[in-house]
């Protein structure tokens, strides 16, 4: 994991476990990828194909390159899609100037859009699947059509490179299958602990209201009231919580003489916590002196609610 982690950003090795993970995957595949092209260009300069073999060594770079992208940008979406990418331009290519015989091509259009789903995400994953798909459709319309392929592979040698092609395929899909199947599982287990530890956080809370020694009073932007501890019904003198749940806040005429509705309102207009010393007869005959601690309580987007 250390030879791993060594080109990761600070900043992403800090983050989520779950992107970490996808980013360690990452680094990890860039020799796996690198590989074939490697024993591409071994192939090509043994046959003599100095074009091969020079823009084999140019994929190859690039794919290398994803490493420092992902180590000083921090960016996995943005090393995903420069890997996927290379690795797209790479395998079509040769796939389409030996007729789709080469092994490198069938190693790595499996590599693809498994590639682009770990590191880019679902989206990437199926863009680079159609683009795939449509790709090996034309090079199929061209086989059938009778075209001719510039490294065309010796028939002889054909279906030992399609079996040995099929495996690599295999392989990878077993591969992704496994790992994605690996990242659904821990993100379920991260899903379900955040779910325990946020009910644990609302009993908590919720036990903290009901035990308060002062008086708790919760509303929404209509008035209507959400939570009253059992401290304010005391203090108000209320029968019971749905007495005090009959009460709109903002049009509760004891409430509006004594100026507690006018404050609440501008709480939540103005968004900002409020204080106030009021004096407030209870429809219930109890007067109360009593110090006000306003708070907008926001939602997620941070409106008021």
């Amino acid at each position: 994991m250390r030879a791993l982690d060594t080109w990761l950003s600070p900043r992403l090795r800090g983050g989520d476990p779950d992107r970490v993970l996808r980013a360690r995957l990452c680094v990890a595949a860039v020799p796996v990828a690198t590989a074939p092209v490697v024993w591409s260009v071994a192939t090509a300069l043994a046959h003599g194909n100095r074009a091969l073999a020079a823009a084999s060594t140019a994929a190859g770079g690039l794919l290398a390159c994803t490493l420092p992208v992902l180590r000083f940008t921090g960016s996995l979406p943005l090393a995903g899609h420069l890997f996927t990418s290379v690795l797209f331009a790479y395998t079509v290519g040769l796939a389409w100037l030996s007729g789709g015989e080469a092994l490198a091509a069938l190693y790595g259009s499996a590599l693809v859009p498994f590639a682009a789903v770990l590191f880019a995400g679902p989206r990437a994953g199926l863009a680079w699947g159609v683009a795939g798909a449509v790709s090996l459709l034309g090079l199929e319309v061209a086989v059938r059509g009778g075209a001719r392929f510039p490294l065309a592979i010796d028939p002889a040698h054909a279906a030992a490179i399609r079996f040995r092609g099929a495996v690599w395929v295999g392989a990878a899909a077993l591969l992704g299958a496994v790992l994605y199947e690996m990242l659904q599982r821990r993100a379920l287990e991260r899903a379900e602990a955040a779910r325990r530890y946020l009910a644990e956080s609302e009993r908590r809370y919720a036990d903290l209201v009901e035990n308060a020694p002062l008086g708790v009073l919760a509303c929404d932007r209509a008035g209507s009231i959400q939570l009253a501890n059992p401290r304010l019904l005391q203090m108000l003198g209320s029968p019971g919580p749905d007495a005090t749940a009959r009460i709109n806040v903002l049009t509760h005429p004891p409430l509006q003489r004594a100026g507690i509705s006018g404050l609440l309102r501008r709480c939540m207009d103005e968004a900002e916590a409020l204080q106030a010393e009021v004096t407030y007869d209870s429809t219930w005959g109890v007067r109360l002196c009593a110090r006000l601690h306003l708070g907008p309580v926001r939602a997620a987007d941070g409106t008021v609610v």
